[in-house]
Protein backbone atom coordinates (compact mmCIF):
# COMPACT_ATOMS: atom_id res chain seq x y z
CA UNK A 1 0.00 0.00 0.00
CA UNK A 2 1.20 3.50 -0.88
CA UNK A 3 1.71 6.08 1.84
CA UNK A 4 -1.16 8.56 1.96
CA UNK A 5 -0.63 12.33 1.95
CA UNK A 6 -0.72 12.56 5.75
CA UNK A 7 2.08 10.00 6.05
CA UNK A 8 4.18 11.71 3.38
CA UNK A 9 3.75 15.05 5.14
CA UNK A 10 4.69 13.48 8.48
CA UNK A 11 7.83 12.02 6.90
CA UNK A 12 8.71 15.43 5.44
CA UNK A 13 8.31 17.08 8.85
CA UNK A 14 10.61 14.50 10.42
CA UNK A 15 13.26 15.13 7.76
CA UNK A 16 13.03 18.89 8.27
CA UNK A 17 13.16 18.79 12.06
CA UNK A 18 16.09 20.98 13.17
CA UNK A 19 17.16 21.22 9.50
CA UNK A 20 14.96 24.04 8.18
CA UNK A 21 17.88 26.45 7.89
CA UNK A 22 19.32 25.22 4.58
CA UNK A 23 16.10 24.81 2.53
CA UNK A 24 14.71 28.03 3.98
CA UNK A 25 17.87 29.95 3.09
CA UNK A 26 17.90 28.43 -0.41
CA UNK A 27 14.31 29.53 -0.98
CA UNK A 28 15.01 33.08 0.24
CA UNK A 29 18.11 33.44 -1.95
CA UNK A 30 16.21 32.12 -4.98
CA UNK A 31 13.40 34.64 -4.53
CA UNK A 32 15.78 37.52 -3.79
CA UNK A 33 17.87 36.85 -6.89
CA UNK A 34 14.72 36.66 -9.01
CA UNK A 35 13.41 39.98 -7.66
CA UNK A 36 16.77 41.75 -7.96
CA UNK A 37 17.26 40.61 -11.56
CA UNK A 38 13.74 41.72 -12.53
CA UNK A 39 13.80 45.05 -10.67
CA UNK A 40 15.59 47.09 -13.40
CA UNK A 41 12.90 46.09 -15.88
CA UNK A 42 9.84 46.45 -13.61
CA UNK A 43 10.42 49.53 -11.45
CA UNK A 44 9.10 52.02 -14.03
CA UNK A 45 6.41 49.86 -15.67
CA UNK A 46 2.96 51.48 -15.46
CA UNK A 47 -0.32 51.39 -17.37
CA UNK A 48 1.04 54.26 -19.45
CA UNK A 49 4.20 52.39 -20.48
CA UNK A 50 4.76 51.90 -24.20
CA UNK A 51 4.38 48.62 -26.06
CA UNK A 52 8.17 48.53 -26.41
CA UNK A 53 8.66 48.86 -22.63
CA UNK A 54 6.11 46.12 -21.91
CA UNK A 55 7.72 43.86 -24.52
CA UNK A 56 11.15 44.32 -22.95
CA UNK A 57 9.69 43.65 -19.50
CA UNK A 58 7.95 40.42 -20.51
CA UNK A 59 10.99 39.17 -22.39
CA UNK A 60 13.24 39.91 -19.39
CA UNK A 61 10.74 38.24 -17.04
CA UNK A 62 10.75 35.12 -19.20
CA UNK A 63 14.56 34.89 -19.30
CA UNK A 64 14.75 35.45 -15.54
CA UNK A 65 12.14 32.73 -14.98
CA UNK A 66 14.45 30.30 -16.82
CA UNK A 67 17.33 31.28 -14.53
CA UNK A 68 15.04 30.90 -11.51
CA UNK A 69 14.16 27.37 -12.66
CA UNK A 70 17.83 26.42 -12.20
CA UNK A 71 17.80 27.67 -8.62
CA UNK A 72 14.52 25.83 -7.93
CA UNK A 73 16.09 22.64 -9.24
CA UNK A 74 18.89 23.31 -6.76
CA UNK A 75 16.28 23.50 -4.00
CA UNK A 76 15.02 20.07 -5.11
CA UNK A 77 18.59 18.78 -4.97
CA UNK A 78 18.84 19.91 -1.34
CA UNK A 79 15.52 18.22 -0.54
CA UNK A 80 16.68 14.98 -2.18
CA UNK A 81 19.90 14.95 -0.18
CA UNK A 82 18.01 15.54 3.05
CA UNK A 83 15.48 12.82 2.28
CA UNK A 84 18.32 10.37 1.66
CA UNK A 85 19.98 11.19 4.94
CA UNK A 86 22.86 12.96 3.24
CA UNK A 87 24.48 16.25 4.22
CA UNK A 88 22.32 19.30 3.50
CA UNK A 89 24.75 21.75 1.92
CA UNK A 90 23.66 25.23 0.80
CA UNK A 91 26.11 25.01 -2.12
CA UNK A 92 23.75 22.46 -3.71
CA UNK A 93 21.52 25.40 -4.62
CA UNK A 94 24.00 26.04 -7.46
CA UNK A 95 24.35 22.36 -8.40
CA UNK A 96 22.49 22.66 -11.69
CA UNK A 97 24.66 25.57 -12.85
CA UNK A 98 27.59 23.15 -12.74
CA UNK A 99 25.78 20.16 -14.23
CA UNK A 100 24.08 20.56 -17.63
CA UNK A 101 21.98 23.68 -16.99
CA UNK A 102 21.01 23.57 -20.66
CA UNK A 103 18.85 20.50 -20.01
CA UNK A 104 16.78 22.23 -17.35
CA UNK A 105 16.39 25.39 -19.42
CA UNK A 106 15.31 23.41 -22.48
CA UNK A 107 12.91 21.30 -20.40
CA UNK A 108 11.35 24.46 -18.94
CA UNK A 109 10.98 25.92 -22.44
CA UNK A 110 9.30 22.75 -23.70
CA UNK A 111 6.82 22.65 -20.82
CA UNK A 112 6.09 26.36 -21.24
CA UNK A 113 5.30 25.83 -24.92
CA UNK A 114 3.16 22.78 -24.12
CA UNK A 115 1.20 24.79 -21.56
CA UNK A 116 0.19 27.23 -24.31
CA UNK A 117 -1.63 24.45 -26.21
CA UNK A 118 -4.61 24.19 -23.81
CA UNK A 119 -4.52 27.99 -23.45
CA UNK A 120 -5.10 28.64 -27.18
CA UNK A 121 -8.95 28.40 -27.06
CA UNK A 122 -9.08 30.69 -24.01
CA UNK A 123 -6.77 33.28 -25.60
CA UNK A 124 -8.79 33.13 -28.81
CA UNK A 125 -12.03 33.89 -26.94
CA UNK A 126 -10.37 36.73 -25.01
CA UNK A 127 -9.19 38.18 -28.33
CA UNK A 128 -12.77 38.08 -29.65
CA UNK A 129 -14.07 40.06 -26.70
CA UNK A 130 -13.57 43.66 -27.84
CA UNK A 131 -16.15 45.51 -25.76
CA UNK A 132 -17.20 45.49 -22.09
CA UNK A 133 -20.57 44.06 -23.16
CA UNK A 134 -20.27 40.46 -24.26
CA UNK A 135 -22.89 38.01 -25.39
CA UNK A 136 -24.02 35.05 -23.32
CA UNK A 137 -22.45 32.72 -25.91
CA UNK A 138 -19.05 34.43 -25.62
CA UNK A 139 -19.27 34.36 -21.83
CA UNK A 140 -20.04 30.63 -21.88
CA UNK A 141 -17.16 30.07 -24.32
CA UNK A 142 -14.86 32.06 -22.06
CA UNK A 143 -15.75 29.96 -19.00
CA UNK A 144 -15.54 26.66 -20.89
CA UNK A 145 -12.21 27.50 -22.52
CA UNK A 146 -10.89 28.64 -19.13
CA UNK A 147 -11.82 25.29 -17.60
CA UNK A 148 -10.16 23.47 -20.51
CA UNK A 149 -7.01 25.57 -20.09
CA UNK A 150 -6.84 24.92 -16.35
CA UNK A 151 -7.46 21.18 -16.77
CA UNK A 152 -4.83 20.93 -19.50
CA UNK A 153 -2.16 22.74 -17.47
CA UNK A 154 -2.91 20.64 -14.37
CA UNK A 155 -2.69 17.44 -16.44
CA UNK A 156 0.69 18.56 -17.82
CA UNK A 157 1.96 19.16 -14.30
CA UNK A 158 0.69 15.80 -13.08
CA UNK A 159 2.26 13.92 -15.99
CA UNK A 160 5.61 15.70 -16.07
CA UNK A 161 6.00 17.01 -12.52
CA UNK A 162 8.80 14.53 -11.72
CA UNK A 163 11.09 15.43 -14.63
CA UNK A 164 13.36 17.72 -12.57
CA UNK A 165 14.00 14.99 -10.01
CA UNK A 166 14.74 12.52 -12.81
CA UNK A 167 17.24 14.87 -14.47
CA UNK A 168 18.91 15.42 -11.09
CA UNK A 169 19.23 11.68 -10.50
CA UNK A 170 20.06 10.58 -14.04
CA UNK A 171 22.30 13.16 -15.65
CA UNK A 172 23.10 10.93 -18.62
CA UNK A 173 19.58 10.99 -20.06
CA UNK A 174 17.98 13.63 -22.25
CA UNK A 175 14.85 15.63 -21.53
CA UNK A 176 12.65 13.53 -23.83
CA UNK A 177 13.52 10.41 -21.84
CA UNK A 178 13.04 12.30 -18.57
CA UNK A 179 9.54 13.31 -19.69
CA UNK A 180 8.72 9.73 -20.69
CA UNK A 181 10.02 8.43 -17.37
CA UNK A 182 7.96 11.01 -15.48
CA UNK A 183 4.85 10.01 -17.40
CA UNK A 184 5.54 6.34 -16.62
CA UNK A 185 6.01 7.06 -12.91
CA UNK A 186 2.76 8.99 -12.76
CA UNK A 187 0.57 6.26 -14.23
CA UNK A 188 -1.91 5.54 -11.48
CA UNK A 189 -0.38 8.25 -9.29
CA UNK A 190 -1.73 11.46 -10.80
CA UNK A 191 -4.69 11.55 -8.42
CA UNK A 192 -2.36 11.08 -5.46
CA UNK A 193 -0.14 13.98 -6.52
CA UNK A 194 -3.16 16.20 -7.16
CA UNK A 195 -4.59 15.42 -3.73
CA UNK A 196 -1.18 15.97 -2.14
CA UNK A 197 -0.99 19.47 -3.61
CA UNK A 198 -4.59 20.28 -2.71
CA UNK A 199 -3.80 19.24 0.88
CA UNK A 200 -1.45 22.23 1.09
CA UNK A 201 -4.03 24.85 0.12
CA UNK A 202 -4.70 25.68 3.76
CA UNK A 203 -0.99 26.09 4.44
CA UNK A 204 -0.63 28.31 1.39
CA UNK A 205 -3.54 30.45 2.60
CA UNK A 206 -1.73 30.90 5.91
CA UNK A 207 1.37 31.93 3.97
CA UNK A 208 -0.62 34.61 2.15
CA UNK A 209 -2.37 35.83 5.33
CA UNK A 210 1.02 36.18 7.02
CA UNK A 211 2.10 38.56 4.23
CA UNK A 212 4.40 35.90 2.79
CA UNK A 213 6.38 35.27 5.97
CA UNK A 214 4.71 31.89 6.48
CA UNK A 215 6.08 30.67 3.15
CA UNK A 216 9.52 30.50 4.80
CA UNK A 217 8.22 27.34 6.46
CA UNK A 218 5.45 26.30 4.07
CA UNK A 219 7.50 26.18 0.86
CA UNK A 220 10.29 23.92 2.21
CA UNK A 221 7.59 21.73 3.78
CA UNK A 222 5.79 21.39 0.43
CA UNK A 223 9.02 20.72 -1.47
CA UNK A 224 10.16 18.07 1.01
CA UNK A 225 6.77 16.33 0.91
CA UNK A 226 6.79 16.21 -2.89
CA UNK A 227 10.35 14.86 -2.73
CA UNK A 228 9.18 12.04 -0.46
CA UNK A 229 6.44 11.36 -3.01
CA UNK A 230 9.03 11.17 -5.81
CA UNK A 231 11.20 8.73 -3.87
CA UNK A 232 8.20 6.51 -3.37
CA UNK A 233 6.91 6.46 -6.96
CA UNK A 234 10.46 6.05 -8.31
CA UNK A 235 10.82 2.86 -6.27
CA UNK A 236 13.88 4.05 -4.41
CA UNK A 237 12.23 4.01 -1.02
CA UNK A 238 10.17 0.87 -0.22
CA UNK A 239 7.04 0.99 1.89
CA UNK A 240 8.81 0.22 5.15
CA UNK A 241 10.71 3.50 4.82
CA UNK A 242 14.14 1.94 4.47
CA UNK A 243 16.42 3.27 1.81
CA UNK A 244 16.65 1.29 -1.39
CA UNK A 245 19.50 1.65 -3.84
CA UNK A 246 18.50 2.60 -7.38
CA UNK A 247 19.46 0.40 -10.26
CA UNK A 248 19.79 2.86 -13.13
Amino acid sequence: MWRNSAELKRQAREILTHRYKTPMGAMVVTELITVILLLPFSWNITDESSVREWTIYYFAAFIISLIASLFRAGCLRIALNMARGERDSFSELFYVFRNHPDKYILATLVLTLLSFVPAVPFLAVVWLIETPKISAALLAALILSGVVMLAGIVLLFLNYGMYSYILLDRQQIGIAEAFRESRRMMRGNKGRLLYLNLAFLGWQALGVLSLGIGFLWVQPYMTQTQTCFYLEVSGERPLNGERKEKNY
